[in-house]
This record gives structure tokens, sequence and C-alpha cells, in this order.
């Protein structure tokens, strides 16, 4: 069912569900645009680039496109603002605000309803190489932390590690935990596991059954964890700069914390955004917010807002980043955490900060901003990649955090 054959108070309804969103409440100049583009599809108008220049961003009549791109930077603007709101908080709406790359009318379109499965395909629900289970994670770490403990020597780490030593806790290694289910197919006469990137929670799981209208099929979470490489590659790194100082160091994956585990350990997160979890949370205080749709890391500082996300092909040359935060946890614990997209950028920031040399250099930066190295602190990395080799680690941005002394 295409816009033709929506009454125009259905129109209305559409409309007004979106330009409700807070993404356009807080611009005036999308509200007017989106408004003026809506008005003009009720009269089944197309409007040309100079009637919104100067209707909408009130441009004069000798507007000239060619000098002023403000129109085609809006409406780029706006269409990733409509295709941001269906991906997250519309993302089970019936009828959706579409405008076609080409020209300026506004468009309504019937949701595409697909089967669940489609879309998976060129994604192997376990790919080799790509999942690790517990058993072959230890043997990896114990071989791998031989290799970088043979050649590191029994250090001071200084003010970005100390915590880790001088309070009475042990350290608990969470990494992350891909999330998986498994569900039955009809005439297969079997069951698939799945691991959809969307999907990264039940949560999210039963939202897509609902947007599929899939709601009566039974599915199971998997039982058993899989450990990716994004949290394997980088683990020696930080075991070498851990041990033999930690009085303990324990390894659970994401799914496997509990509430009890954050208030008895020093904690350090490695893995992806997707599979924090219940660690979600401890951004709360920092400068940066995590997206899935796409998977991009948000910062706001102000009224700016800043977006970082992977750029190229993981088999072949390809920009990742990590974002590192350290503060307190809530009960005289400490938390660092190691936030990546791919294996490459966990692994390029690891190996950075357990060199000694380069934590000198972020203690000099910091020093030379603050006048001291701050005992919190959130910093993003770029780490450019080759075949899973790390070539550069370079600091894109650093800054301190503050938080209430002692927090309960």
């Amino acid at each position: 069912m295409g816009s033709t054959m929506l009454t125009e108070d259905q129109k209305r309804t559409i409309f007004e569900q979106v330009i409700g969103n807070n993404r356009f409440l807080g611009s005036e100049h999308y509200q007017n645009l989106l408004t003026y583009l809506f008005n003009a599809s009720l009269k089944n108008e197309t409007p040309k680039e100079i009637n919104i220049a100067t209707e909408v961003f009130n441009r004069k009549s000798d507007f000239n496109p060619n000098e002023d791109p403000i129109v085609r930077v809006y409406i780029n603007k706006l269409r990733k603002k409509l295709a941001d709101y269906y991906a997250k908080e519309g993302r089970s709406d019936k009828y959706r605000i579409a405008i076609p790359k080409g020209h300026y009318q506004l468009v309504f379109n019937i949701r595409k309803r697909t089967l669940l499965g489609q879309g998976f395909k060129n994604q192997p629900t376990l790919q080799k190489g790509l999942f690790i289970s517990n058993a072959v994670l230890l043997i990896l770490v114990v071989g791998l932390s031989i290799l970088v403990f043979s050649i590191k020597e029994n250090k001071e780490w200084g003010p970005v590690w100390n915590e880790f030593f001088e309070n009475d806790l042990n350290t608990l290694l969470v990494v992350e935990n891909p999330f998986f289910f498994q569900m039955d197919f009809e005439g297969w006469n079997r069951s698939l596991i799945i691991r959809h990137t969307w999907i990264n929670s039940i949560r999210d799981l039963q939202e897509y059954l609902i947007e599929q209208d899939q709601t009566e099929r039974e599915y199971e979470i998997l039982k058993f964890p899989y450990i990716t490489q994004n949290a394997v590659w980088p683990m020696p790194y930080i075991l070498s700069v851990l041990q033999p100082r930690s009085k303990d160091i324990r390894i659970k994956t994401t799914n496997q914390i509990v509430p009890q585990d954050l208030k008895q350990y020093n904690i350090i997160y490695l893995g992806s955004l997707k599979s924090l979890g219940k660690l979600e949370h401890f951004l709360e205080g920092t400068s940066f917010s995590v997206d899935f749709h796409p998977n991009r890391f948000i910062q706001k500082i102000e009224n700016e807002e800043r977006i970082f996300r992977p750029d190229g092909s993981f088999s072949q040359y390809h920009v990742d980043y990590s974002l590192v935060m350290k503060r307190p946890g809530p009960a005289h614990n400490v938390i660092m955490m190691f936030i990546d997209f791919h294996s490459t950028g966990n692994t390029g920031t690891a190996k950075f900060f357990s060199d000694r040399e380069k934590l000198d250099m972020v203690e000099e930066k910091f020093g030379s901003a603050f006048g001291h190295m701050p005992p919190y602190f959130e910093m993003l990395l770029k780490v450019e990649g080759l075949e899973r080799i790390n070539l550069s680690t370079e600091i894109s941005y650093m800054n301190k955090l503050e938080f209430p002394q002692n927090p309960e």
C-alpha cells in the first residue's frame, strides 16, 4: 500500500508521530523543513529547491543553488534523521515517511515485511575463526600470554593502572559474549542457531519478532558462550600489565556477570559496543554513547555532536576505533572499559596501554592539559589495520572524568 491509499488524516497522524520525536523537536530548521514538505505532499506538489530556500530558509529571490547548497545539505541530513528514527523508535511503524533521492517530494511508504532469517545471507551463524569456545579461549590466552610475558618486564605502570594494584579487590576480566538464539524452522526438521547483528539482547529479539509478526515463534537463548576475537587478541596485553602484581584475575563473559560482581571486583571489559549488556550504563557521566544501527560512537560536548564509526573492509585495510574509559565503580572499586567495533581496535589499544613509553606520553598529555594525570578519564583511539594486523594507533580524543568521591 503506497501513500496514494492513505487519507489526509492518516498521513497527518504519521507525520505528527515523526515530528514529535525528540530528534526533530530540538531543531526548528528540521521541523520547518519537514512541515513544509508534508504540506506540499498533501497538495501533491513537488517543491523546487528555490522555493524551499526562500520559504523555509529565508533566502532572497536571487538565490543561486550553485553557490549556496543549504537546501541539499538539510535535505540529506533530514533523510538521515528519518532513517535513524525508523531504525530505532520507529522501527515498528507500519507506514514510513521518505524523501526519495533526486527530488524533494515527501512520500509515505508501507514498511516492507521480511521473513525471520532473511538478511542472514553471507553471515554464517558460526563463522569459522570468529567465535571461540571457552576451552579454546583459555588455551589461546595462556599461549599468547606466555609470548607477551616473555618480552615484558615487571615494571611500575603508573597512575593509569595503579588502582588495580593498590586496593584490596581482585580483578574481573569481562569479555564480550555475542547474543545467539536458537529457533525451530518448519519444514527443515531442525533448529538453527542464529546470530543477528541487530539483536543483542532478549529485548531486541522480542522487538524484532513483533516487527516481523513472528511473536508465536518459539525460541531459546543459547546456553553456552562464544568469545570473539575482540576479546581474545587484546587479552594477553592486558594480562601482561595485571600479572604478576594483581592478587587474582578471573574471567567471565558479559552474560555471566551478576550485580554482585560489580561490587566485589575491579572490572575490566574487553569487547565490542554490541555486547556491553549490563555494563552500558557505566558510560553515563562520559561524553560518549553508543549506537548499533549503524554501529557508531556518538560524542556530545555542549551543543556539538561528533560521530565516529569504522571505515573500510575488515578483511582489508580499515579504520577502527576503541573507546577507553576509566571510572569509579559502585563500591570503592575501579572500572575500565575497552570498547571497539572490530578486534583491530581493542588489539591496537591494549598494546598501546601495555607500553610504558606510550603511557608516559598519555600522562604527559594529560599533565599539559590539566596539570596532573586524572584518576578517571575517557580516551578515543583511532586504530588502522590490514587483515587483522594493527598498523598504527593514535589518540583522537582525551579528557578527564569527574565523579563524586567514594561513590555508593
